[in-house]
């Protein structure tokens, strides 16, 4: 019989039980890299700013006498306010083949959330849409690319079988960056675009890193509001974020793009620390923090995190000078793959940069949601 117990995230123990699942579940997989378990911790607790507008409830599922799942349920108020909408949400999904414990786990996250006038379950958001999200539901095997889920295929049928429908996909994109026609064509776009003389760009000053910090998030406000999902990052987000990032951060792939001195987009490259993480065991101490710092000279692949460009100075074509600089850079470092992630499979642009830089979609993630209402669902528009 699946027993349902609730945890209390601002007791250590308690966010210590539910780390330490996964080690459980993912104990023969070979592609599974372990999160730092002090950034974990962080993500749980009142640290992360996130829930400065949000509570959350974390459930365990126990069968005889053994943890076999967990889950978090989520009430983003920012969201609701943003949307006007009753969506509740559910994150840190994690749980062994056996639909009785995920059926009760998320029920328990239906019955929470109701008990706050929301609606739908939404998820799987760890904790936000600012943060690591979405269910891999097919693709390429191997280890996850920096800051994305990984997760068994089987969770699929453990979501759609509990009465959990598509909401929407995102895609990644795999990219071989040594391919000579990629470079090439990027150089003669971007050359065009560049003969403007309002047309300048920069990479990231690390000895000012909280003014550019605070660049990123004027730009990210502004370049991101209409997409799926959007919610303004707060001064506090930024800055934990931030903190977190900067260790996976090569100055030479963060870059700015400036139209008559106005910043007018960025394009943010992370690299793929998980190439050492995946060796560490979830333990910086006492010798994972010395392979994270020496090791980072040796990692061959990168993450396209994120790139836009603010309203005003779209379709200038100011994403290929973005793309050609850190493309020519990376080249120049020895990097040779790039994931471009997460892409919203209903954002046609980004995909066919993608395409044109000669990537292709290699993996797919899906978010998922489920009416929990009293009463009868309505007709709704997707947000």
């Amino acid at each position: 019989m699946v027993q349902i117990i609730s945890l209390d995230r601002n007791r250590k123990a308690d966010r210590k039980r539910f780390i330490k699942l996964p080690y459980e579940i993912y104990r023969q997989d070979k592609h599974w890299v372990p999160p730092l378990i002090i950034a974990e911790h962080d993500r749980l607790s009142n640290k992360e700013p996130f829930y400065g507008h949000a509570d959350a409830q974390l459930f365990m599922a126990k069968r005889d006498g053994r943890d076999v799942g967990r889950i978090a349920a989520i009430h983003n108020r920012q969201h609701n306010e943003v949307y006007h909408d009753k969506i509740g949400f559910f994150g840190f999904f994690e749980c062994e083949n056996d639909s009785a414990a995920a059926q009760a786990l998320f029920e328990a996250a239906a019955d929470w959330i109701r008990k706050r006038g929301l609606d739908t379950l939404r998820g799987p958001f760890n904790p936000s849409i600012n943060h690591p999200l979405g269910l891999l539901i097919s693709g390429e095997p191997g280890p996850p690319m920096v800051e994305v889920t990984y997760n068994p295929l089987y969770y699929q049928e453990l979501l759609t079988s509990s009465g959990f429908g598509k909401c929407i996909d995102w895609l990644a994109y795999n990219m071989n960056i040594t391919n000579p026609e990629t470079f090439n064509r990027l150089e003669k776009l971007a050359g065009r675009v560049e003969a403007k003389e309002r047309v300048t760009t920069r990479t990231i000053d690390m000895k000012n890193f909280k003014q550019e910090v605070q660049i990123i998030k004027d730009i990210f406000n502004e370049a991101w509001e209409k997409n799926w999902g959007y919610l303004p990052i707060t001064e506090k987000e930024i800055d934990f974020m931030a903190a977190d990032l900067k260790m996976l951060v090569d100055p030479g792939l963060v870059r700015f793009v400036y139209v008559d001195g106005k910043p007018a987009g960025l394009l943010v490259v992370l690299l793929n620390i998980n190439e050492i993480l995946i060796k560490l065991g979830g333990r910086l101490f006492p010798l994972g923090i010395f392979k994270l710092l020496f090791g980072r000279s040796r990692i061959k692949s990168i993450r396209l995190f994120m790139m836009g460009v603010t309203k005003q100075y779209r379709h200038l074509g100011l994403e290929t000078v973005l793309y050609y600089h850190s493309l020519k850079y990376a080249i120049s470092r020895g990097y040779r793959t790039c994931e471009n992630s997460l892409l919203l499979e209903n954002n046609p642009m980004v995909i066919r940069a993608s395409k044109f830089m000669g990537g292709e979609e290699y993996r797919r993630y899906r978010i998922f949601d489920r009416y929990v209402g009293n009463g009868k669902k309505k007709a709704e528009k997707r947000k």
